[in-house]
């Protein structure tokens, strides 16, 4: 890759960052964290005598330096500030770790109908558990146990004095930062829940309510993308079929011409293999009569015979009806030669009346 090259690389790669950047701007704060893993953190860890500031990233921690945050006249102090500008992301947020000693902590017991609503009943019974009203403090309470037996609970409250957390905000604000959370701990990576923030909530900064101007217009875009999305797609569908039904038209009068003669061709072949079967049929039956002619013996007449596709039935009169069952069995092309009624006696000719009914083999042969 030469110089040029590195040179367009680079000024694609800065323009997808400032675009990313505008686009960014439009994505509400909640999505992006979302979508993103999280936003970064600033934390204001309280030592002894100094602060640390540490800035969390991706999972990693790495120290910015440190000033005595309740003192803001230090040249640490205006050095950070000036790193705070400069560098942190605008949209961190920004947590307090507090030492444990500087909090006030100690177990109490409350009934366990308290259990669902502790913050309501800590704050009425503040001046009972502590030498403190719930106006002078933040605090933060969880159950550590559920004593069902004795119909109580354990649990754990947190306390840190109103005016020292005042303190701690003014000094982070001459910083330039706005404090989201103060939290009691000290390990690195550690991870709080909501309710483990002492901040009263009317020293938190102000939230962007989840419908905001902003989140409605983010929305109503949104919804018009997604009906485009849904909308195009059938609209060139319905014009695509739109568009077949006026081809289909405009051949359907030729189409029909020639199926006409299609049928009229298929209808014209079943008729001439009709005709081709009837002839066949005839010809073998000329063929059977042939046969039984050249058998039947001069002394015997036949005076109805009938032939179908399977069957030959014959009645008349011979002198000897018996002999021509044995006959007729001889010959290969019938079987199954039967008297379909017994043999009578016409007195005027002096014959035997005989009805016979025979089998054609090649028939049956041939649906073998």
């Amino acid at each position: 890759m030469n110089v040029r090259d590195i040179k367009i690389f680079a000024g694609i790669r800065q323009f997808t960052d400032w675009w990313a950047g505008e686009l960014r701007i439009l994505v509400p704060r909640a999505m992006e964290n979302w979508i993103g893993g999280g936003p970064a953190q600033v934390i204001l860890r309280m030592g002894e005598k100094q602060t640390h500031l540490l800035l969390r990233e991706d999972g990693e921690e790495r120290e910015l330096g440190e000033c005595d945050l309740l003192d803001g006249g230090s040249d640490n102090f205006e050095q950070l500030r000036e790193l705070i500008a400069q560098q942190l992301p605008k949209d961190a947020m920004v947590q307090i770790e507090l030492p444990a000693h500087r909090v006030l902590t100690r177990e109490a017991f409350l009934p366990i109908a308290t259990e669902h609503t502790l913050n309501q009943v800590i704050g009425f019974e503040m001046d009972r558990l502590t030498p403190f009203t719930a106006a002078e403090v933040g605090y933060t309470c969880r159950m550590l146990e559920r004593m069902s037996e004795q119909n109580k609970i354990r649990i754990e409250l947190n306390i840190v004095r109103r005016d020292y957390l005042n303190d701690l905000l003014a000094g982070a604000v001459q910083l330039g930062l706005a404090v989201n959370a103060v939290y009691v701990g000290q390990q690195n990576g550690c991870v709080y829940e909501s309710r483990d923030n002492l901040l009263p909530g009317d020293m938190r900064p102000e939230v962007e309510p989840l419908w905001s101007n902003r989140n409605r217009s983010l929305l109503a875009v949104l919804l018009l993308l997604i009906g485009l999305t849904v909308v195009f797609p059938i609209y060139r569908q319905v014009s695509s079929i739109e568009q077949l039904e006026t081809e289909i038209a405009s051949v359907s009068k030729d189409a029909g011409v020639v199926g006409n003669k299609k049928r009229l061709l298929i209808a014209h072949l079943e008729g001439r293999e009709i005709l081709v079967n009837k002839k066949n049929n005839r010809s073998a039956k000329l063929e059977n009569i042939r046969k039984l002619t050249e058998l039947l013996p001069d002394n015997t007449w036949v005076s109805k015979l009938t032939i179908d596709d399977e069957t030959i039935s014959m009645q008349g009169e011979s002198l000897k009806s018996s002999d021509l069952i044995e006959m007729l069995e001889q010959e290969k092309l019938f079987k199954n030669v039967e008297f379909v009624s017994p043999v009578t006696i016409n007195r005027s000719s002096n014959m035997e009346r005989y009805e016979i009914r025979l089998q054609l083999a090649e028939n049956d042969g041939g649906a073998n």
